[in-house]
C-alpha cells in the first residue's frame, strides 16, 4: 500500500497528493501496491477476491494469472482481438460470428431457448440489455459434481427444434442415380470460414443414419465425442448428395477431410455407411496400384504375362487351371518373393518369361538363404509359370520337378534318464520341484508329491527323497510301490508310502 521510503499510500499522503503511477505489468490505474506493480500483479500482495477483466466473473484471485480460465481458454481458440460489436468491449471475439465470449454465450441460450430446449442449465443467460455474470469456476464445478448418466453416448435431437433423440427408420437406396453435367469439386472451408450448407433434403433419412450411427457406435465401444462427429458427418455427405436416398461413394466422403479442425474423420462415417448398405465402395484397392508400380519396372511383355497371372489370381479363372479368387495377402507374398527374381532377368536382358529355362529357375531357388524362403520361391515361381503354360503364353514350365527343402522340425526331442536324473537333483529343491510337476504333467498318468514337512526344511530329513507314484492305488490311498529317487544312490523301490516326511499323495493326472 505504500511507496518507497514512506508509510503512507498515495491517497492517505497529508501533502503533495498525487495520482499513483500504472502498473508496471498490467498497466492498471487502480489498485497500486508497491515498487510498480499493482495489488493483482504483485507477489507479495495478498491473495484477495477480483474479477475476471473480460467476462467480470467474481472470485479470481491472482494465483490464474489474472484471467479466469474460461477466459483464458477462449482466448487460445479465438486469438483475434477487437471490439465487439454487441457490447463494446475489447477482448477476443469469435472467428465465426465476431462476438465476445458473453455475447457468444448470450446468442448460444437464446438460440436453445427459442428451440425449445427445456433441459438447458444456460436458460438465465439468455437475457435482453445485460450480461448474467457468474462466478469464476463455478460452472464447471457444478458439473463434476452432478451425476452423470450410465450412457456416455449424447441422444441429442436431430432438428433443431426437436428434443426427442433420433429414432431408427427404414434406410432403403433408391436404384436410380442423377446424372451430372460435370464433377465440380466440393469445397467446404473458403479461407478462414466455413460454407454453408443446403438444407436436408430428407430429415426422416438424417435421423434414421443417426440412430444407426449412435447404434453402431455403441457396439463398437466408441466414445461420445466419435458418435458425434460421426452424425455431423452423415448430415454433411447426406447434404451434398446429388440424388437423395442414394448410396454414398467412398469417394465421395473424402470432401469430410477438409474438416478435420472439427475433428470430422472419414473411417468411422465409412464404416457407419457399410453397415446399413448405403456405402459404394469406388476405391482403388492397394495391391492394385503398388502391382502397377512395380509392374512399370519390368519389359513390356513380361509386365503382360504377369498381369494375366496377377488377375486370374484376383478374379479367379473357370479356364484351366481353374482356380478360385485368392485373397490379396496371398498375391502380395507371391509377388514379394517373385518380383526381385524377374527384375534380376529382366535386367540381364530377357524380354518375356518364355525365355526363362529350368537352369534358371534352379539358380534362383537356389540363392535363397534359407530352406524356408527356397520353398515360398519354388510355390510362387510355380504358380506364376502353371498359369502361363495353360493359356499358352509359355512354351514349357520350368518349375516342373523342382522339389522342396525339407523344413527342420521344431518337436521337443525326449530326454534320456541321466538327464531327467539331473534336472532332480536334490541339492536344488526348487529346480528339482519345478522339473517334477513338469514330468508329471508331461506324462499325463504319473502323481508326484514332494517332501514339504518341516524335518525337510530344518534339514532333519537327510534323505531328500523325490517320490513318484503310480496311478494305482491301494485302499488306504498309497501306491503298492512307489520308486525313490535319492541323493544317496540310484532308485530303489518300496513297499508302501510309509515316510513320516510325505505328504498326501496328490491325485493322479
Amino acid at each position: 500500500m505504500v511507496h518507497n521510503k514512506t508509510k503512507y499510500c498515495y491517497d492517505c499522503r497529508p501533502r503533495y497528493r498525487r495520482h499513483p503511477p500504472p502498473c508496471k505489468r498490467c498497466g492498471s490505474l487502480t489498485g497500486f501496491w508497491s515498487g510498480g506493480p499493482c495489488i493483482r500483479c504483485h507477489k507479495y500482495a495478498p491473495a484477495l477476491p477480483d474479477s475476471c477483466p473480460h467476462c467480470l466473473a467474481w472470485g479470481l484471485f491472482k494465483h490464474t494469472g489474472g484471467i479466469c480460465l474460461a477466459c483464458k481458454d477462449w482466448r487460445s481458440r479465438n486469438p483475434t482481438t477487437g471490439e465487439c460489436p454487441s457490447c463494446g468491449m475489447t477482448g477476443a471475439l469469435n472467428k465465426f460470428t465476431g462476438d465476445c465470449r458473453l455475447c457468444w454465450r448470450r446468442e448460444r441460450a437464446r438460440r436453445r431457448a427459442e428451440a425449445g430446449d427445456t433441459r438447458d442449465t444456460r436458460q438465465p443467460e439468455a437475457v435482453y440489455g445485460g450480461h448474467q455474470l457468474l462466478l469464476d469456476g463455478m460452472e464447471h464445478k457444478l458439473a463434476l459434481r452432478m451425476k452423470g448418466t450410465s450412457q456416455r453416448i449424447r441422444l441429442g435431437p436431430t432438428q433443431p427444434g426437436s428434443t426427442t433423440p433420433p429414432r431408427p427408420g427404414p434406410i432403403r437406396p433408391v436404384p436410380y442415380r442423377q446424372l451430372v453435367l460435370f464433377e465440380a469439386p466440393r469445397q467446404l472451408v473458403r479461407g478462414d470460414s466455413y460454407v454453408m450448407l443446403p438444407e436436408l433434403p430428407s430429415p426422416e433419412l438424417a435421423e434414421a443414419f443417426e440412430a444407426a450411427a449412435i447404434d453402431y457406435g455403441r457396439r463398437h465401444g466408441w466414445l461420445d465425442d466419435v458418435v458425434g462427429t460421426t452424425r455431423r458427418g452423415l448430415r454433411v455427405l447426406l447434404a451434398l448428395q446429388d440424388t437423395p436416398g442414394a448410396p454414398i461413394r467412398a469417394s465421395e466422403a473424402q470432401v469430410l477431410s477438409q474438416l478435420r479442425s472439427r475433428a470430422l474423420s472419414v473411417t468411422p462415417v465409412v464404416e457407419v455407411l457399410a453397415s446399413v448398405g448405403m456405402l459404394d465402395d469406388d476405391r482403388v484397392p492397394a495391391i492394385l496400384l503398388w502391382f502397377d508400380q512395380h509392374a512399370a519396372e519390368l519389359p513390356a511383355a513380361m509386365a503382360a504375362e504377369l498381369q494375366v497371372w496377377f488377375t486370374a489370381m484376383r478374379q479367379g479363372s473357370p479356364r484351366a487351371p481353374r482356380t478360385r479368387p485368392c485373397s490379396d495377402r496371398t498375391i502380395r507374398n507371391h509377388l514379394t518373393v517373385a518380383l526381385p527374381i524377374l527384375k534380376q532377368w529382366a535386367a540381364k536382358g530377357h524380354e518375356s518369361l518364355r525365355e526363362i529355362t529350368k537352369d534358371q529357375v534352379r539358380a534362383a531357388t537356389a540363392a535363397a538363404a534359407t530352406a524356408t524362403q527356397r520353398n515360398d520361391t519354388i510355390v510362387a515361381l510355380r504358380s506364376i509359370f502353371r498359369l502361363l503354360k495353360a493359356r499358352g503364353l509359355a512354351f514349357v514350365n520350368p518349375t516342373i520337378g523342382l522339389r522342396g527343402a525339407r523344413l527342420q522340425g521344431r518337436t521337443p526331442l525326449p530326454l534320456t534318464v541321466q538327464e531327467l536324473r539331473a534336472a532332480l537333483d536334490p541339492a536344488d529343491p526348487a529346480r528339482a520341484a519345478l522339473a517334477a510337476l513338469l514330468i508329471s504333467m508331461a506324462s499325463g498318468h504319473v502323481s508326484y508329491a514332494v517332501c514339504t514337512c518341516s524335518t525337510f526344511a530344518t534339514a532333519g530329513c537327510t534323505s531328500r527323497t523325490w517320490w513318484f507314484c503310480s496311478p494305482r492305488r491301494s485302499s488306504n490311498g498309497c501306491p503298492p510301490t512307489s520308486t525313490s529317487a535319492t541323493s544317496d544312490g540310484p532308485q530303489q523301490p518300496t513297499p508302501t508310502c510309509s515316510s513320516t516326511c510325505l505328504p498326501p499323495h496328490a491325485p493322479a493326472r
